[in-house]
């Protein structure tokens, strides 16, 4: 088969390991990395000259659509669907019109194909023990909601709150729980200037991660509960990151502001969050959603029974979202190989 990538990077994707039946060994199959394009490569009648040169395609978009600010997505994908075109997905955004083909998608949260780096010697907390901190509260780029989250929290005695990313809050005089080489590099970031960057690599167990990507040992010994302030907010829109994977990941209880009705998402999933008090993300208004959050994090933070309660009744539903999350992004090369393969021979 001949795979041709209408981008200058390959994706990162198994259509090499895909398996032809003799009949299709010699298709031409597009690749079109939504996010590795130029904004002249992503225009419509470009993309309509490519799509037309090949067999079969797959649209490969890597985080939320809207990554070329002049294309008109609605446009995009009606084109797309009147091809032979398949999709690998990792956000949905329910306030398009034109949704991409339902039965030619392969649709996964973005955390599935992102692995995390959790200690091989990490042992989760699932029944209570005594803590310094009820929450952490860690913050990286500089965010409206962030800010604000920060500026209700960080007086709490209870929540562990640094903001890294922020000009005027990052050298606040909170003991720092982060492994020295994740800290040097975050503190030494200029980002008066520049965005707080979390993907600059650090080494665990013989092999590179993002520093996004890495379990905060420390962190989780010293606290109870994370607070998760999502990547993008946007409404109608779902792209969940290694922020909320982490907590649902080692078994731990967690707060979060995210696009509205983040749990109803994930359930479909095999995630369970019962018991995880999260009335709030059923406020469809995002500014009424997190400040009902951020009381119900005080409420918790300052009532030791409440986290005790927290841990007995919840305790059910963490261990079986680490076993749900361990089973999707062991297997996700291997399904995603298996999808490919069969669109391939179909």
């Amino acid at each position: 088969m001949n795979i041709n990538h209408y981008t200058p990077h390959r994706t990162l994707y198994c259509f090499d390991a895909a398996r032809l039946d003799e009949s299709n060994r010699h298709k031409n199959i597009g690749v079109i990395n939504w996010w590795s394009l130029s904004e002249e490569e992503s225009q419509l009648e470009n993309l309509k000259k490519f799509v037309d040169s090949q067999d079969i395609c797959f649209f490969v978009s890597e985080e939320i659509f809207d990554r070329h600010n002049s294309v008109d997505m609605n446009k995009v994908f009606e084109m797309l669907n009147s091809c032979n075109v398949y999709y690998i997905l990792f956000s949905c955004d329910a306030s398009l019109d034109v949704q991409p083909s339902h039965n030619r998608s392969y649709y996964n949260p973005w955390f599935f194909k992102s692995p995390l780096y959790v200690p091989s010697n990490f042992i989760p907390n699932i029944d209570y023990v005594e803590k310094q901190y009820t929450f952490n509260l860690m913050l990286g780029s500089n965010k409206p909601y962030r800010t604000l989250a920060y500026k209700i929290l960080k007086e709490n005695n209870n929540i562990y709150a640094k903001y890294l990313g922020h000009p005027s809050f990052k050298i606040d005089s909170v003991p720092s729980l982060d492994n020295d080489d994740v800290y040097s590099d975050l503190i030494s970031q200029d980002v008066a200037q520049h965005k707080l960057n979390t993907m600059n690599p650090v080494q665990r167990e013989r092999s590179n991660y993002s520093i996004s990507h890495v379990v905060p040992e420390k962190i989780y010994a010293n606290t109870h509960f994370d607070i998760v302030t999502e990547t993008f907010i946007k409404h109608q829109t779902m792209f969940i990151t290694e922020k909320t994977a982490k907590p649902l990941a080692t078994g731990r209880f967690f707060c979060w502001y995210n696009s509205y009705n983040v749990a109803s998402y994930l359930e479909p999933y095999g995630f369970d969050f019962t018991h995880y008090e999260a009335a709030y993300d059923k406020i469809c208004n995002d500014v009424d959603r997190l400040d009902a959050m951020l009381e119900l994090v005080e409420e918790i933070a300052n009532n030791p029974l409440f986290v005790k309660d927290i841990y007995a009744k919840s305790k059910s539903a963490r261990i079986h979202n680490m076993e749900v999350f361990k089973e999707h992004t062991q297997n996700f090369n291997t399904r995603l190989t298996e999808w490919i393969t069969s669109c391939l021979n179909t």
